[in-house]
Protein backbone atom coordinates (compact mmCIF):
# COMPACT_ATOMS: atom_id res chain seq x y z
CA UNK A 1 0.00 0.00 0.00
CA UNK A 2 1.34 3.39 -0.56
CA UNK A 3 1.79 6.12 1.92
CA UNK A 4 1.41 10.09 0.59
CA UNK A 5 3.25 12.72 2.40
CA UNK A 6 2.03 16.53 1.33
CA UNK A 7 5.88 18.11 2.22
CA UNK A 8 6.14 22.19 1.23
CA UNK A 9 7.73 24.93 3.56
CA UNK A 10 5.65 27.58 1.85
CA UNK A 11 1.42 27.81 2.89
CA UNK A 12 -1.16 28.82 0.91
CA UNK A 13 0.05 27.15 -2.26
CA UNK A 14 -2.63 24.15 -3.23
CA UNK A 15 -0.55 21.71 -0.82
CA UNK A 16 -3.84 20.42 1.24
CA UNK A 17 -5.75 20.86 -2.01
CA UNK A 18 -3.90 18.14 -3.38
CA UNK A 19 -3.59 16.43 -0.03
CA UNK A 20 -7.58 16.30 -0.66
CA UNK A 21 -7.45 15.25 -4.44
CA UNK A 22 -5.13 12.26 -3.65
CA UNK A 23 -7.64 11.53 -0.60
CA UNK A 24 -10.59 11.95 -3.31
CA UNK A 25 -9.02 9.56 -5.81
CA UNK A 26 -8.65 6.21 -3.28
CA UNK A 27 -12.61 7.12 -2.18
CA UNK A 28 -13.71 7.01 -5.63
CA UNK A 29 -11.76 3.86 -6.63
CA UNK A 30 -13.38 1.96 -3.39
CA UNK A 31 -10.43 2.22 -1.26
CA UNK A 32 -11.03 4.78 1.02
CA UNK A 33 -7.31 5.82 2.54
CA UNK A 34 -6.60 6.55 6.02
CA UNK A 35 -6.54 10.83 6.25
CA UNK A 36 -3.93 12.24 8.75
CA UNK A 37 -4.06 15.80 8.76
CA UNK A 38 -1.06 17.56 10.85
CA UNK A 39 -1.06 21.47 10.07
CA UNK A 40 -1.49 23.00 13.37
CA UNK A 41 -2.73 26.39 11.83
CA UNK A 42 -5.02 25.46 9.07
CA UNK A 43 -6.43 21.71 9.22
CA UNK A 44 -8.13 21.96 5.86
CA UNK A 45 -7.74 17.95 5.06
CA UNK A 46 -9.72 17.61 8.63
CA UNK A 47 -12.49 19.87 7.73
CA UNK A 48 -13.35 18.28 4.57
CA UNK A 49 -15.71 15.93 6.54
CA UNK A 50 -16.29 13.46 3.30
CA UNK A 51 -12.70 12.57 3.86
CA UNK A 52 -13.00 11.50 7.50
CA UNK A 53 -9.24 12.82 8.36
CA UNK A 54 -7.73 12.69 11.37
CA UNK A 55 -6.25 15.52 12.91
CA UNK A 56 -2.64 14.92 14.67
CA UNK A 57 -1.07 17.60 16.43
CA UNK A 58 2.72 17.09 16.16
CA UNK A 59 4.45 20.40 17.73
CA UNK A 60 5.25 20.84 20.86
CA UNK A 61 5.75 24.53 20.20
CA UNK A 62 8.38 24.71 17.91
CA UNK A 63 9.62 21.05 17.98
CA UNK A 64 8.52 17.85 16.44
CA UNK A 65 6.58 15.86 19.37
CA UNK A 66 8.60 12.67 18.87
CA UNK A 67 6.04 10.41 20.51
CA UNK A 68 3.29 11.63 18.43
CA UNK A 69 4.70 11.12 14.93
CA UNK A 70 5.92 7.82 16.50
CA UNK A 71 1.75 7.16 16.88
CA UNK A 72 1.00 8.50 13.27
CA UNK A 73 3.54 5.79 12.22
CA UNK A 74 1.82 2.72 14.17
CA UNK A 75 -1.09 3.76 12.80
CA UNK A 76 0.28 3.98 9.10
CA UNK A 77 1.37 0.22 9.40
CA UNK A 78 -1.80 -0.39 11.68
CA UNK A 79 -3.94 0.28 8.20
CA UNK A 80 -4.48 -1.97 5.30
CA UNK A 81 -5.22 0.44 2.65
CA UNK A 82 -3.69 4.54 1.59
CA UNK A 83 -2.64 6.85 3.53
CA UNK A 84 -2.62 10.91 3.06
CA UNK A 85 -0.72 12.84 5.69
CA UNK A 86 -1.14 16.36 5.31
CA UNK A 87 1.94 18.47 6.70
CA UNK A 88 1.60 21.86 7.54
CA UNK A 89 4.30 24.74 6.35
CA UNK A 90 5.22 25.67 10.03
CA UNK A 91 5.40 21.72 10.44
CA UNK A 92 7.87 21.60 7.28
CA UNK A 93 11.16 21.52 8.59
CA UNK A 94 11.14 19.70 11.84
CA UNK A 95 8.76 16.91 9.98
CA UNK A 96 11.40 16.82 7.24
CA UNK A 97 14.32 16.30 9.46
CA UNK A 98 12.60 13.58 11.56
CA UNK A 99 12.32 11.80 8.28
CA UNK A 100 15.47 11.82 7.46
CA UNK A 101 16.93 11.52 11.03
CA UNK A 102 14.56 8.54 12.34
CA UNK A 103 14.23 5.01 10.42
CA UNK A 104 10.44 6.09 10.08
CA UNK A 105 10.60 5.69 5.84
CA UNK A 106 12.77 2.66 6.57
CA UNK A 107 9.79 0.81 8.98
CA UNK A 108 7.40 2.11 6.21
CA UNK A 109 8.94 0.41 3.14
CA UNK A 110 10.05 -2.72 5.15
CA UNK A 111 6.32 -3.45 6.18
CA UNK A 112 5.40 -3.40 2.38
CA UNK A 113 4.26 0.07 2.35
CA UNK A 114 5.94 2.54 -1.07
CA UNK A 115 6.06 6.04 0.47
CA UNK A 116 5.84 9.05 -1.77
CA UNK A 117 6.38 12.68 -0.91
CA UNK A 118 4.58 15.72 -3.10
CA UNK A 119 5.88 19.00 -3.27
CA UNK A 120 4.21 21.85 -5.41
CA UNK A 121 6.43 24.47 -7.17
CA UNK A 122 4.14 27.68 -7.78
CA UNK A 123 4.42 30.34 -10.57
CA UNK A 124 4.38 34.00 -9.66
CA UNK A 125 6.16 35.85 -6.38
CA UNK A 126 6.95 32.75 -4.35
CA UNK A 127 8.57 30.72 -7.25
CA UNK A 128 11.78 30.57 -6.27
CA UNK A 129 11.03 30.23 -2.68
CA UNK A 130 8.26 27.04 -3.74
CA UNK A 131 11.59 25.59 -5.78
CA UNK A 132 13.76 26.08 -2.60
CA UNK A 133 11.38 23.73 -0.72
CA UNK A 134 11.17 20.84 -3.27
CA UNK A 135 15.20 20.78 -2.91
CA UNK A 136 15.30 20.85 0.87
CA UNK A 137 12.64 17.91 0.07
CA UNK A 138 15.22 16.42 -2.06
CA UNK A 139 17.93 16.61 -0.05
CA UNK A 140 16.28 15.33 3.37
CA UNK A 141 14.24 11.90 2.07
CA UNK A 142 16.10 8.80 2.73
CA UNK A 143 16.77 6.64 -0.84
CA UNK A 144 14.12 5.10 -1.89
CA UNK A 145 10.92 7.76 -1.21
CA UNK A 146 9.34 8.27 -4.43
CA UNK A 147 9.10 12.17 -4.98
CA UNK A 148 6.14 14.17 -6.82
CA UNK A 149 6.64 17.34 -8.09
CA UNK A 150 3.33 19.13 -8.79
CA UNK A 151 3.80 22.10 -11.13
CA UNK A 152 0.75 24.18 -9.60
CA UNK A 153 0.35 26.92 -12.48
CA UNK A 154 -3.29 28.43 -11.01
CA UNK A 155 -0.72 31.35 -9.63
CA UNK A 156 0.19 31.74 -13.15
CA UNK A 157 2.83 30.34 -15.64
CA UNK A 158 5.89 27.83 -13.79
CA UNK A 159 9.00 29.80 -15.05
CA UNK A 160 11.93 31.03 -13.71
CA UNK A 161 12.88 34.96 -14.32
CA UNK A 162 15.06 33.99 -18.08
CA UNK A 163 10.71 31.96 -18.83
CA UNK A 164 12.63 28.32 -18.50
CA UNK A 165 10.04 25.53 -17.12
CA UNK A 166 11.08 23.76 -14.60
CA UNK A 167 12.43 20.67 -16.92
CA UNK A 168 15.09 23.05 -18.56
CA UNK A 169 16.45 24.31 -15.21
CA UNK A 170 19.99 23.13 -13.70
CA UNK A 171 17.59 22.28 -10.45
CA UNK A 172 15.93 19.41 -12.37
CA UNK A 173 18.75 18.23 -14.14
CA UNK A 174 20.36 17.61 -10.31
CA UNK A 175 17.48 15.83 -9.01
CA UNK A 176 16.02 14.05 -11.89
CA UNK A 177 16.54 10.87 -10.27
CA UNK A 178 15.03 11.18 -7.13
CA UNK A 179 11.71 12.54 -8.95
CA UNK A 180 9.59 9.85 -9.84
CA UNK A 181 6.65 12.50 -11.88
CA UNK A 182 5.90 15.71 -12.94
CA UNK A 183 2.31 16.31 -12.58
CA UNK A 184 0.58 19.95 -13.27
CA UNK A 185 -2.76 21.69 -12.06
CA UNK A 186 -3.02 23.89 -15.07
CA UNK A 187 -4.12 26.82 -15.56
CA UNK A 188 -7.25 27.61 -16.05
CA UNK A 189 -9.56 30.77 -17.08
CA UNK A 190 -10.49 32.40 -13.50
CA UNK A 191 -14.18 33.24 -14.18
CA UNK A 192 -14.92 29.61 -14.34
CA UNK A 193 -12.89 26.85 -14.03
CA UNK A 194 -11.36 28.79 -11.58
CA UNK A 195 -14.31 29.94 -9.23
CA UNK A 196 -15.89 26.42 -9.80
CA UNK A 197 -12.38 25.72 -7.48
CA UNK A 198 -12.90 28.41 -5.10
CA UNK A 199 -16.61 27.70 -4.29
CA UNK A 200 -15.75 24.07 -3.71
CA UNK A 201 -12.99 24.40 -1.51
CA UNK A 202 -14.95 27.21 -0.03
CA UNK A 203 -17.22 24.78 0.70
CA UNK A 204 -14.91 22.34 2.36
CA UNK A 205 -16.49 19.60 -0.49
CA UNK A 206 -15.25 16.98 -2.90
CA UNK A 207 -15.65 16.82 -6.18
CA UNK A 208 -18.64 14.42 -5.89
CA UNK A 209 -20.00 16.23 -3.24
CA UNK A 210 -19.70 19.93 -5.65
CA UNK A 211 -21.41 17.91 -8.58
CA UNK A 212 -23.64 16.43 -6.78
CA UNK A 213 -24.88 19.79 -5.05
CA UNK A 214 -28.19 21.16 -6.14
CA UNK A 215 -27.00 24.58 -6.05
CA UNK A 216 -23.75 23.54 -8.62
CA UNK A 217 -25.10 25.11 -11.97
CA UNK A 218 -25.37 22.48 -14.93
CA UNK A 219 -21.93 24.34 -16.77
CA UNK A 220 -19.85 24.35 -13.21
CA UNK A 221 -20.69 20.49 -12.77
CA UNK A 222 -19.20 19.88 -16.36
CA UNK A 223 -16.22 22.12 -15.48
CA UNK A 224 -15.74 20.27 -12.18
CA UNK A 225 -15.83 16.90 -13.64
CA UNK A 226 -13.34 17.82 -16.65
CA UNK A 227 -10.85 19.22 -13.84
CA UNK A 228 -11.41 16.17 -11.30
CA UNK A 229 -10.74 13.69 -14.67
CA UNK A 230 -7.79 15.72 -15.92
CA UNK A 231 -6.34 14.72 -11.78
CA UNK A 232 -7.45 11.28 -11.83
CA UNK A 233 -5.70 10.31 -15.08
CA UNK A 234 -2.25 11.82 -13.35
CA UNK A 235 -2.74 10.45 -9.55
CA UNK A 236 -3.39 7.39 -11.59
CA UNK A 237 0.30 6.96 -12.73
CA UNK A 238 1.47 7.29 -8.94
CA UNK A 239 -0.92 5.89 -7.35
Amino acid sequence: MTVHFTLQGKGGFGKSMIAGFIAQYYIDKGQPPLGIDTDPVNATLKSMKALAARDIQLLDGNRIDTSAFDDVVEMILNYAGPVVVDNGASSFIPLSNYLAENPAVKVLQDAGRTVIVHSIITGGPSYLETVDGFYQVVEAMPAGVKIVVWINDFFGPVLSADGKPFEDLPIYEKTRDRIAAILRLRQKTAETFGQDIRTMLEKRQTFAEAIADKDTRLMAKQRLKSTQDEIYQQLALIA
